[in-house]
């Protein structure tokens, strides 16, 4: 079973590394860690990720203005994108259009929040069929 590659977008770089040994860890993804939205277009390019993770405040450029910018893009128009941030209760976190992770978040909280956006418990039960 080949890794998964997720972007995760967020200025708090304790953060940043944080979720790179959560997931990392798993043994199912990729983490490529960027701090500024700006550059974030560009690391997506490259990284050509599965998933990317996005902070609503970001240096730079906003995490709305950086999904926006994403979804221009014709080669990253398809790619998932949710929010992990700090201003959202957990009850708005579930009202939202994109789906968005509240801070501070757990490391089974994320794990089962990335497993779910790409689906690795149905990939892992087609795979043992």
């Amino acid at each position: 079973m080949s890794t998964l590659r997720i972007l995760h977008v967020d200025d708090e770089v304790a953060l940043t590394t944080i979720f790179q040994i959560v997931l990392e860890g798993s043994g199912r993804y990729e983490v490529r860690e960027e701090s500024c939205g700006r550059r974030a277009l560009d690391t997506a390019r490259e990284f050509r990720p599965d998933l990317i993770l996005l902070d609503k405040e970001i240096n730079g450029m906003n995490g709305e203005e950086v999904a926006a910018k994403l979804q221009e893009d014709p080669t990253l128009r398809g790619v998932p994108i949710a929010f992990v941030t700090g201003g959202v209760t957990r009850d708005e976190a579930a009202a939202e259009s994109v789906p968005t992770l509240p801070k501070p978040v757990s490391p089974s909280e994320l794990l089962r929040f990335v497993d779910d956006l790409l689906n690795f418990n149905a990939c892992v039960g087609s795979e043992a069929k």
